[in-house]
Parts: C-alpha cells; structure tokens; sequence
C-alpha cells in the first residue's frame, strides 16, 4: 500500500485527556491520503482499520517506524469468581508516587484495613497479591486455608515456597482507589530487607488487583497514574504492541535477543535488565554464545541463586531496539520447572528507560522513551565486600579491583568519597559502588591505626 502513497499525506489528529476512554492519546482521528488510484481511506467501513491503515503508511513514507503492530481483537484476561467479589474501581484517574530504590524496584504504599502504611512492591510477575506473614499477624488477619489450591512462588532464588493460607481484608487502599473484599495471599516468610530493594518489603501487589486497572508507570518522574479500564474498540494506539497473558495473568511480549525469538515476560518486581530461564538458555546455547561471562548471585523471594551476567547486543521489541543490554542466564533453581513457551523476563533496569502503560482489559502495552533511554548498561565491580556498620573488609582478591588498589582482608573502611561511613545508609552506598565508568571512588581504609585514602579508576567489568 505505500508504494502507491503520493507525496501528499494529510492527517489530522489532536491530543485527548487521559481518562478509561481514550487513554492512548496522540490518536489520529480522521485521515485521507491520495492514491494513484484514487482510493481514499475513507471508504474503508471499519474507523479503526482506517485510522490503523493510515498511520501505517505515514509511518513508512515518513521513515519514522521499522514496525508497527496492529491492535488485536483480544478478549479480556479472565477473572476468577473471587476476583469479580471484589468492590471498589478505579474509576477516577489519579496519580501516586512511588519510590524508586536504587535498583529501580516500584514500591508504593498501601493501606490495609485502615491502617499502614505499608510498603507493597508492584510486581506484575506476580499472579497472585500477597503479604508477608508478620503482616497479617500485626493486623490479626482472619486466615484461612479452605478453598485454596496451594500456589508455587515463582521468584527468584532455587528454594520452593509455597503459599497455603489467605486473608480477606474489608478494605484495600491504593492512592484514591478503595477496593473491599480483597483476597491477600499470605507469603510464609518474614518481611525483611532485600539487597535487591535495599528497603523493607511488606507485601507485593499482584497482577489479581492489578489488571482491573490502565496503568501507566513514569519511571523518570517517579509517578504511577491509575485509569479506569476502557472500551477496547475505541482506541487505537500507534506506538504499542500486544501482550499476552502467561497463567492468564502475567504479561508477556515477543520479544528477539541478538536475532533470537524469544517470548519475554514483562516483570516489574525485578531490578535486573533481562532474566533468560534454564530451558531457553540451554536449547538456545547460550553459555556458549556469550563466552564472557560474570557469575552473579540474584536474590528474591525463593533465596539466593547463581546466574551468569553476559553481554548482548540487542534487544528488540515492537520497532524498538535496546542496545548491549546486560543478561542474566539462570541454569539452575526452580525456573526449571516454569512454563517452556516463556523464555525470560525483561525487569525494571530496561523498563526504566521508559514509561510504560499496561492495559490488560485490551491487552495492549506502551513504552515511550525517556531521557534514560540511551544511557548505556554499567557495570562496575570493585569485588569488595565489608561487614555494616564497623566496615571490616571480608572480601577483596588480590586479583579484584579493590585488590589491585591496596585493600586488603581485614581492612577498615572508614570513609566513601569523604563521607564516614556512619553516615552513608544501604542506598547511598549502593549509589557510590555504582558511580559510572571513567569516575573514580575514594575509599579512606584504616589499617594498624593508620589510615589511608586509596583512588580507584572505574572501569565496566563487561
């Protein structure tokens, strides 16, 4: 069809409110070009395949798109019965704050029966919304066992847990929005202190809550702005793509990693760039596609893990392209056991290049650029490990970074860029061992009480 577009291309478009209706905003509204067989887009009796039609041609005369996916007919994710008994919506549109740790996690406050706040990371790798165990005992939640098939937790980290118990709470608050008879699923571990948030979890909002919302999350600004799900025949939105549901919950894309198809979970409840499960990284042989590689341990929910940090050099999605993103190649632990058509996951260290709004009632994402964009995957590893809060080094081979620069096993670290050690908390000093390339750290060590500033020049270890 393009090659018969003509120079002359008009289309009028105009900019609509955000609200459930018309959320994809920048639509074109009304569109006509001239063919060389005079054929008007006008004629066509579908708006939607006009508008889409037209959109696409313009983009390809332009040179502005390498792709452009068309809306689905796509049926709403299904609810459960327990799903449809919960009340409240997000009828009106508003926005929340959500703190951004230093690895990028989404944690937002919620209410639980009136009080909290409590902090709950928002996960849409997660099926299911659950709290951990101490919670619910802190607010004398009604447990019960009956009529749960029990759940696998799905996280990072080789453990099994599984989830037995869930509570009703009467009422749920998220920003604005008020749901009541909230089913929450009681996770059996403590609530505690992630070295991948570095801050307190206390539960984790699913995507059983979750899809009942348009949701867009602003990663430069730190905003999540809630929307009331729309009519799915109303819009068309030229920048996204279509999802699909893993479980018939979480979404997923498809997705090519340096030419290789793959079908990528979006997961915001995780700090990396880009997870690939055994399965995938064994038939796709990957350990050996990416010689250089760095071993990693990855921390969630399920414990700790071994994976193996390499180097791509592209990811695509849709017309976008991610370059020399950083993977992280599982090849052991319990995603053996996950879904074969599912390859991986793509977190929060690619996601927050972008705000990225979720529309599960028409399984449609979108992903506009921020200025992170082309900011390019660090990463710097001193291979250096001391003890909190008297800052003895445990941790620091010879052959390592920190061990080329003089420190050395009992050391104590007593200053960071100048600042006591005292004073720096678990982010900022995650912000000062992730500095970028070509800077350098001041690392003041005390040594048969004398003390001594030592400069080291960061380089990316890949």
């Amino acid at each position: 069809m393009a090659g018969h577009l003509q120079d002359k291309i008009t289309v009028k478009s105009k900019v609509l409110p955000l609200d459930g209706r018309n959320f994809w905003h920048g639509r074109a509204t009304d569109c006509q070009a001239s063919t060389q067989s005079g054929t008007s887009f006008r004629s066509m009796t579908s708006p939607i395949e006009k508008v889409a039609r037209c959109l696409y041609s313009l983009a390809l005369s332009a040179g502005m798109l390498q792709q452009l996916i068309l809306p689905l007919k796509a049926e709403p994710a299904e609810l459960t019965q327990a799903d449809k008994e919960v009340a409240g919506d997000f009828s009106s549109p508003f926005s929340i704050p959500f703190d951004g740790a230093p690895k990028g996690s989404v944690e937002i406050q919620v209410s639980i029966n009136g009080e909290g706040p409590f902090n709950f990371l928002l996960d849409t790798g997660a099926e299911r919304t659950v709290v951990y165990e101490e919670i619910a005992q802190k607010l004398r939640l009604p447990l019960s066992e009956s009529g749960i098939k029990p759940l696998i937790v799905n996280g990072a980290g080789k453990n099994i847990v599984q989830i037995r118990r869930k509570a009703q709470v009467k009422k749920l608050e998220i920003g604005k929005a008020s749901l009541k008879n909230v089913d929450l699923y009681i996770l059996p571990v403590s609530s505690h202190s992630f070295s991948s948030t570095l801050s307190r979890i206390d539960g984790i909002l699913g995507n059983d809550l979750l899809q009942r919302s348009v949701f867009q999350i602003d990663y430069e600004s730190q905003k999540i702005t809630f929307f009331q799900s729309r009519d799915c025949t109303q819009a068309v939105d030229p920048v996204g793509m279509p999802i699909f549901f893993l479980d018939k919950r979480k979404p997923s894309i498809s997705a090519e990693i340096d030419g290789i198809p793959a079908q990528l979970e979006i997961d915001t409840g995780s700090f990396l760039s880009l997870e690939l499960y055994p399965f995938f990284v064994e038939t796709q042989n990957l350990l050996a596609r990416y010689p250089r590689k760095i071993e990693q341990k990855v921390e969630g929910v399920n414990g700790i893990e071994i994976e193996q940090m390499v180097r791509a050099q592209k990811l695509k999605f849709g017309n976008i392209e991610v370059s020399k993103p950083l993977i992280y190649l599982a090849t052991q632990g319990k995603k053996d056991t996950s879904s074969r058509s599912i390859s991986g996951n793509i977190g929060n260290a690619v996601l927050s290049r972008f705000s990225v709004t979720f529309d599960y009632q028409c399984q449609r994402m979108s992903f506009v650029k921020n200025n992170s964009f082309d900011k390019p995957f660090n990463y710097v590893d001193l291979q250096l490990k001391f003890q909190l809060p008297k800052g003895v080094v445990t941790y620091a081979p010879l052959e390592s970074p920190a061990g080329q620069a003089g420190i050395r096993v009992g050391d104590k670290i007593t200053a960071i860029d100048g600042v006591p050690l005292g004073e720096l908390g678990p982010k900022e000093l995650y912000q000062k061992s992730r500095k970028p390339p070509g800077e350098t750290l001041l690392i003041t060590i005390e040594r048969k009480n004398i003390q001594k500033d030592i400069q080291i020049l960061l380089e990316n270890a890949l």
